[in-house]
């Protein structure tokens, strides 16, 4: 004898029928207006019937790293190192950046060719100064 297949199973298979094609897991959660769980619950019980295919692909997801997550404020190293040259009064070496701005010396040497990229700073010597596209007052827009 066949089950009664529940409210949530039925606007699956209703769903999947309507699509004719292969959906996500939050798309068809998304159609239906339910939460992911009970979805995939419902997905995973009518898989088991025979009644639903289930094609596994890997999707890349994107999180920050722990390299990013350590900067302060989440910041990008670059904005940190100007914010410091603009402190140290628009002119510094490498170490006396690393010390204002709180980070390793090697951290502050990646972020130069950001900041040489951007006009943010320029070499003079052994020493950085602010370039002229970081502003005297405030800070540029995000880019």
């Amino acid at each position: 004898m066949a089950r009664r297949l529940r409210e949530v199973e039925a606007r699956v298979l209703q769903a999947l029928a309507e699509l004719d094609g292969a959906v996500e897991i939050r798309d068809l959660a998304g159609r239906l207006g339910l939460d992911q769980s009970p979805v995939a619950g419902a997905v995973a019980v009518l898989a088991d019937e025979g009644l639903v295919e289930i094609t596994q692909t890997e999707h890349p997801e994107y999180r920050l790293g722990s390299r990013a997550r350590a900067f302060p404020e989440r910041t990008f190293p670059e904005r940190i190192v100007a914010r410091a040259l603009a402190a140290a009064g628009g002119r510094a070496t490498i170490p006396q950046l690393a010390e204002r701005a709180g980070l390793p010396t090697k951290t502050v040497g990646e972020s130069l060719r950001w900041l040489l990229a951007r006009g943010w700073a320029r070499r003079e010597g052994p020493e950085l100064v602010l370039g002229e596209a970081w502003p005297r007052e405030g800070e540029p827009e995000v880019g």
